[in-house]
């Protein structure tokens, strides 16, 4: 199933929301934060943008896969499951979900800024 970009710019400002709190809630737990380059911590918190978005949303997102990477249930894993739920193209998905992603952002709200802002811009290319 092909998801349009309404519905993934919808779930990426979604994404954002949940990382906007991403950090707060990890040091509450005593939890390690954001952090772009690994996809969970050691103690099996979500570390980058995906893999909140993985740990949010378990009833389409498998996180426990043997190569650690996350998954959509259907089979796509890792960058290509996250083109498919977001409507992502492979530079797009490179911007947001490579280790330097969301513009290198080292803090979950940094990240989450960086989301709405990408948001914003694809909202008004496709006004045009």
């Amino acid at each position: 199933m092909t998801t349009s970009v309404k519905i993934g710019n919808r779930r990426l400002l979604k994404l954002a929301d949940i990382l906007a709190k991403a950090d707060t809630v990890h040091k509450r737990k005593g939890e390690p934060t954001y952090y772009q380059g690994h996809f969970a911590h050691d103690c099996g918190t979500p570390a980058c943008a995906l893999g909140h978005w993985a740990a949010a949303n378990t009833r389409r997102w498998i996180t426990d896969v043997s190569c650690g990477v996350p998954g959509i249930r259907n089979g796509s894993i890792g960058f290509e499951a996250a083109k498919q739920d977001f409507a992502l193209n492979d530079a797009e998905v490179i911007e947001l979900f490579e280790a330097s992603g969301c513009g290198n952002a080292k803090t979950a709200k940094q990240a989450a800024r960086y989301i709405r802002r990408f948001v914003k811009s694809r909202e008004k290319e496709a006004a045009r």
